[in-house]
């Protein structure tokens, strides 16, 4: 395995992490900057390698996306062209990360031990969390202090005494529950699905561990995917049991089960974290406005926009233009009081609807339909789980995204390959 591999993989674990930190170049994080260097590195040897650029369903949709793009700011009179810029910037970055660096330098294998001790290790430090707060009323600190955060001069605003007093959530060493929830999803895959036909790496004890990580973050994504993630589990290791085996299985799925509702019933703060942001309607959560908003926006676009989208990155423009508005308008405010919106705060599958119309969407779930059509096992799950975030929240440009691709593009490559433990690609 060559050195450029083992730096790219490591970099692709950490970005996640790293993610949340800025950088002394503009509009890149610290997570992106060592990956941006490797990227020309990368083109070199890919077309060294390769004849040509392959024409994917995941190039299909962003080449449409692209040229809705430029066909709508024909149709405005009001068009930020920068915000279009950065955010079409960061889309094609993000795909040759993916189709370009991960093709020549993604070692499967090699980011399945590295993510797992990472995984491991932000788990135990969740927990650590939980256990301080609760036994001492110790917060311990999420971020690195020194190290300027990106894009987010709140955060250190925040009084987590007093939203802590409310529900506390923690949330290891990330910004927020659910992003650590997503970093997480992936490993718990691993540990419950094959990665590879040949071999088997079920590891059910490190799958009960994340699992309880998951939960105690009280992220409401969490703890219903990861519920979905064991019922799917259940549904699967049945159909391979005999009769007795399947029986005893049953009964604890049905336990299990039990316990979780009693557990959401008894434990306030496990209710609060899921029927409270679902069905209460608190004001301390964004779930609403990553869930509905988007919809609403695009209900209001007239038909042709409806088509082709306002423009990837114009949301912000489009809707103040013309005076889109909703309940469930993110409403903030910054360091100083000041209160703003996040008009382009939605989660994904109505990000693309809005901002590259009903075309744009039919090839983003083409893109979907084709990797969960060639997939299996783990990579399989991956689509599932990674579809099911994007109707929650804003994956697409997010290194949620990335990680996730990654291991689906590599677990479909390496499905069948023999001794994939002995790959070092």
């Amino acid at each position: 395995m060559s050195f450029k591999t083992k730096v790219f993989t490591l970099l692709i674990c950490l970005m996640p992490i790293l993610h949340a930190y800025a950088t002394p170049i503009p509009n890149v994080t610290l997570g992106e900057i060592g990956l941006l260097f490797l990227l020309p590195i990368g083109i070199i040897d890919y077309f060294r390698l390769n004849d040509k650029l392959r024409i994917t369903p995941y190039f299909l949709f962003i080449f449409v996306m692209t040229i809705t793009s430029l066909v709508t700011m024909i149709l405005q009179s009001s068009y930020d062209y920068m915000a279009v810029a950065k955010l079409f910037g960061r889309l094609y970055f993000y795909f040759c990360i993916i189709c370009i660096l991960g093709k020549v330098y993604f070692n499967f294998p090699y980011a399945i031990k590295i993510y797992k001790i990472l995984c491991i290790f932000v788990s135990l430090y969740l927990v650590t969390q939980t256990i301080c707060y609760y036994a001492f009323q110790l917060i311990l600190p999420a971020t690195v202090e020194g190290i300027p955060l990106y894009n987010n001069e709140t955060y250190y605003a925040i009084d987590f005494q007093a939203v802590y007093a409310r529900l506390f959530r923690p949330q290891s060493i990330f910004l927020e529950p659910g992003v650590f929830a997503q970093y997480l999803l992936p490993c718990l895959l691993l540990c419950l699905f094959k990665v590879n036909k040949f071999e088997n790496n079920v590891n059910i004890k490190l799958a009960l561990f994340i699992s309880g990580s998951l939960i105690l973050s009280l992220s409401a994504q969490a703890i219903i995917l990861t519920a979905i993630i064991w019922v799917i589990w259940f549904g699967i290791s049945l159909k391979k049991m005999n009769a007795t085996k399947k029986i005893i299985l049953f009964y604890m799925g049905t336990l299990g089960v039990c316990l979780f509702f009693v557990a959401v019933t008894l434990i306030e703060p496990l209710r609060e974290a899921i029927i409270g942001r679902f069905i209460e309607g608190t004001s301390y959560d964004s779930t609403n406005v990553r869930i509905v908003r988007g919809f609403q926006v695009y209900e209001q676009l007239g038909l042709i926009f409806q088509f082709v989208g306002v423009g990837f990155g114009n949301i912000t423009t489009f809707v103040i233009t013309h005076g889109i508005t909703t309940e469930n308008d993110l409403y903030g405010s910054n360091i100083n009081g000041v209160i703003q919106h996040n008009y382009e705060y939605m989660n994904a599958i109505a990000y693309v609807l809005v901002t590259g119309g009903f075309i744009s969407f039919l090839f983003f779930f083409n893109l979907f339909y084709s990797l969960f059509k060639v997939s299996r096992g783990f990579s399989r799950m991956c689509v599932v789980i990674l579809l099911l975030l994007s109707l929650v929240g804003g994956t697409l440009i997010s290194t949620t995204w990335i990680v996730f691709m990654l291991f689906i593009y590599k677990g479909i490559e390496n499905y069948e390959v023999k001794d994939l433990h002995k790959v070092r690609k």
